[in-house]
């Protein structure tokens, strides 16, 4: 090809150049497929390492809600023996073990003491609540302030569906002994003792000892009755009154009032009713 240029002839040579513009386009289109075939293996890879590395939801569990999570245990209802007609009853858990006796002659008269001793022990045997229904019995007298026989501890809730019976749970101590006293079970208000939401701590024992005898259950004039939260590890170690307080240590009655199963015993008591 010749070309004229400021009156001078000059060869082009033709072939040289498409051989030029065929390299340029094929390198075009390699660098655009190179580029096509990059996009798509990042987008692969960016997707699948969101899919590897994406956080898994952890469920933790409070240690003081695991104890929710167990099985709701079934209540079973019980009665007094029929002998005493008094259409009381209370719930225990099913796990719990009842058994009941009755001592003396039937039908029970003035002249002599019939008694029904009920208990209802945890799966552990560490605890035990017991009922016990007498014909006659109840005591109780005014209290003397002086007395040196003080409360350390006290706590009182009122039952649900029997009225003037309260949940009573107390620890009392001279300052002459290393000896502790205390309870925890049904007390009845009474003219007496001051009011249950009247007691406090450094308040003498006699606004509670001895109120553990409920005089005259669901209007039986001729009964009386007990029941309270027995701990083996407080039986076992000191025994009993006898009038059912309990005696021990301070150390001793802060481990055995707290616990399930010490928990459970008060539902039992909460749940007695005359209803």
């Amino acid at each position: 090809m010749t070309l004229l240029f400021n009156n001078k002839e000059y060869q082009v040579n033709t072939k040289s150049q498409i051989g030029s513009s065929q390299i340029v386009i094929i390198a075009v289109l390699a660098i655009l497929i190179l580029g096509a075939l990059g996009y798509v293996f990042w987008n692969n890879f960016n997707d699948n390492a969101k899919t590897g590395l994406e956080p898994t939801a952890t469920v933790t569990q409070n240690p003081e809600d695991i104890s929710t999570l167990e099985p709701e245990i079934a209540l079973k209802s019980a009665n007094f023996d029929d002998v005493f007609d008094t259409d009381m009853s209370f719930n225990y858990p099913e796990n719990w073990t009842y058994s009941t006796s009755i001592d003396g002659p039937i039908p029970f008269s003035d002249s002599k003491t019939t008694s029904e001793q009920v208990y209802i022990t945890s799966p552990s045997k560490s605890y035990s609540v017991h009922y016990e229904l007498v014909n006659g019995g109840g005591i109780g007298g005014l209290c003397d302030e002086d007395s040196p026989a003080k409360i350390k501890t006290y706590s009182y809730e009122q039952l649900k569906s029997y009225a003037g019976l309260h949940l009573v749970t107390y620890t009392s101590q001279s300052n002459d002994t290393e000896r502790v006293r205390g309870y925890a079970g049904l007390m009845q208000t009474n003219e007496f003792s001051k009011p249950f939401n009247a007691i406090k701590v450094g308040d003498a024992n006699c606004n509670v000892f001895l109120r553990e005898f409920i005089t005259k259950p669901n209007g039986k004039s001729n009964l009386s009755m007990r029941a309270s939260i027995l701990p083996d590890s407080l039986v076992s170690i000191k025994g009993l009154d006898s009038d059912n307080v309990l005696k021990g240590t301070g150390t001793q009655f802060e481990a055995a009032f707290k616990g399930k199963e010490f928990e459970q015993a008060k539902n039992i008591l909460l749940s007695t009713s005359n209803q």
